[in-house]
């Protein structure tokens, strides 16, 4: 277990539980701390609660989808500023013209390396100053 996460906040939003238990303990396990949520309304509202680091986001939702809730939290001064990445089994070529659309800053397939998926968030993770 490494301490790479150095304790940034991330937010998972995904519909599949297994997974979102699967994801939360690869974080947790690289130092992340980790809340999650099972759809778009639930990851919004812990958005704007909780304020993570970086939010992973599931594309395909029933309800409001990672696309939509996305444009929700690019819309909100509270939330525009958090890095949105997707970590979603359904990308095909028009994927990414929408995720760009929507506001989301990088696309990863789930079945990515858990290293990968963590190298990744941590590139996303605001410089830390005066020892925060």
């Amino acid at each position: 277990m490494t301490s790479g996460g150095s304790g940034a906040k991330v937010l998972y939003v995904d519909d599949d539980r297994m997974q979102c238990k699967l994801v939360a303990f690869v974080l947790t396990s690289h130092g992340f701390q980790v809340q999650t949520a099972i759809n778009g309304r639930e990851g919004i509202h812990k958005a704007v609660e909780w304020l993570p680091d970086v939010i992973l986001m599931d594309l395909v939702m029933p309800g409001i989808d990672g696309f939509e809730a996305t444009r929700i939290l690019r819309a909100d001064p509270r939330t525009r500023h958090i890095p949105v990445l997707a970590l979603s089994g359904h990308v095909e070529r028009d994927t990414y013209a929408q995720a760009h659309h929507a506001g989301i800053d990088e696309i990863m397939e789930k079945g990515i390396l858990p290293l990968e998926m963590v190298r990744t968030i941590r590139t996303y993770l605001p410089r830390r100053r005066g020892g925060r």
